[in-house]
């Protein structure tokens, strides 16, 4: 097969920064199918960020987001002086279908629903013909415009950063992969090594492991994480002696009357009505742990739910953090989710998983993402995605503790098949380490000065515990 011949095109900013001259945007174009070259293509959102040192090192830093449906290019302002990097260029993508590549496979009609369905119970079945409406009109959208939907996977990403790489004229580079991210950085490995010096998979997901399948078995030990977490500390276990309890109260009275709150969206100021019952508390406990701010107010917060107060507070969180509408992908995420977790998923898998967690069967049993997948109908991916993945790449493997859907257990599966892997997890953190926390950044930016170096993971030990909120 003829190589793809690509240039990096440079273009204007698609976002505004503060210091316009250390930036460069633009385009690169790679097949949607790279067995097929000479078919439709997709252009690659890219922005360049020139490091401040005056003799930079020559293989830079490329940044790949999570989701999967997230890019980084749209967050350039924040990125600007990204903590691990110093002393070479930082490249941003946007993976195809995601933030200002195009095609993108943004579903303004899943968006739209975004404010309705959070005063609506999952299970209502007005809940789910708007999901389902939605998902049908993207894709008919989508699909009327010539995309092919199956397209949009691990491998074709894979391929599209080797492409990249050479556009770029980079002879070497590393990568950074935060959560799914890191799962492209693993493909990459897999499939297109060359050129690989190092790669930081942060929160990562292994290609043998199932986000879907595994989101509630992984969030049920992060629940545990945080009652163990609050009663080894004494201020906490004292003003929260019963919290496994209170917790399980705050449940069943919400699966017996569920409290409705309205709030006004951060977004669009507009008024939302969020239903609180079990699911909603579950899945708004669960997306806390994200982030390592909110896990020390947890405690506290469920014991003042079970209480019947703050309630408008935690709808104003839920609300502000749910509506993504034109920041994340939800085409992309149905395309990657689809085909390479839900298909590989046996039929009655969910039924089985709520009879081995009862605690948690109102979240697990009839999984609304099974209906979704039906209606995007883009198949089975080819079983080598879930395969290990091998390399003696020097890699350094993150976790937080606290890391309620890619946990150690994660990240212990991904370096067993990295013969020059180093793995450190750190206390108090959740999902995603680098960004949050001095000391992970401090340990990736040696890291990526000298990945041959013995990592010095000293200043793990001075991390405390959560500093728990206490009444």
């Amino acid at each position: 097969m003829p190589p793809f011949e690509t240039t990096f095109r440079e273009g204007p900013c698609p976002i505004e920064v503060a210091v316009p001259d250390r930036v460069t945007c633009g385009t690169v174009t790679v097949p949607e199918r790279h067995a097929e070259r000479d078919g439709p293509t997709i252009d690659l959102a890219i922005a360049l960020i020139d490091p401040l040192a005056a003799d930079p090192a020559p293989d830079p830093l490329v940044l790949l987001a999570g989701g999967p449906g997230s890019g980084f290019v749209g967050e350039l302002p924040r990125l600007l002086d990204a903590p691990i990097v110093e002393d070479r260029v930082t490249v941003l993508v946007d993976h195809r279908g995601t933030g200002f590549s195009r095609p993108s496979l943004n579903c303004v009609e899943i968006d739209d629903i975004e404010a309705a369905r959070f005063g609506l119970d999952a299970d209502d079945p007005e809940a789910r013909r708007l999901q389902r409406d939605a998902v049908a009109e993207c894709r008919e959208r989508l699909v009327g415009d010539g995309i092919e939907l199956g397209a949009y996977s691990y491998t074709e990403i894979a391929s599209d950063l080797a492409l990249l790489r050479t556009a770029l004229g980079y002879d070497e580079w590393n990568l950074y992969g935060i959560s799914n991210g890191g799962r492209i950085a693993l493909e990459v490995l897999r499939r297109q090594p060359a050129g690989v010096r190092s790669v930081v998979l942060d929160a990562a997901l292994p290609p043998q492991g199932n986000l879907i399948g595994e989101l509630w078995p992984h969030a049920r030990r992060a629940f545990d994480t945080m009652l163990a977490g609050c009663e080894r500390d004494a201020a906490c276990a004292a003003a929260f002696p019963d919290l496994e309890q209170s917790l399980l109260d705050l449940l069943d009275g919400l699966a017996a009357e569920p409290v409705l709150v309205d709030v006004d969206d951060p977004t669009t100021g507009r008024p939302v009505t969020v239903r609180f019952d079990e699911e909603t508390s579950l899945n708004a406990l669960r997306q806390a742990m994200y982030d390592p701010g909110l896990v020390p107010l947890l405690p506290l917060y469920i014991t003042r739910l079970t209480d019947g107060d703050g309630f408008a507070e935690v709808a104003s969180l839920i609300v502000g953090g749910g509506t993504q509408a034109g920041r994340f992908s939800h085409g992309m995420a149905l395309s990657v989710n689809c085909q390479e977790e839900v298909a590989f998923l046996p039929d009655g898998f969910f039924d089985e998983q709520a009879v081995e967690l009862p605690e948690l069967a109102s979240v697990i049993a009839d999984e609304p993402i099974l209906d979704d997948c039906l209606v995007w109908d883009v198949g089975q991916a080819d079983p080598s995605i879930d395969e290990p993945v091998t390399s003696s790449v020097p890699a350094l493997v993150l976790v937080g503790a606290y890391d309620p859907v890619h946990p150690r257990s994660s990240s212990e599966t991904i370096a067993a098949g990295l013969s020059n892997a180093t793995l450190l997890e750190f206390p108090s953190l959740g999902h995603g380490t680098v960004g949050v926390h001095e000391c992970p950044r401090q340990i990736a930016r040696a890291f990526l000065i000298d990945p041959a170096q013995a990592v010095d993971d000293g200043c793990i030990a001075t991390m405390p515990e959560p500093a728990w909120a206490v009444p």
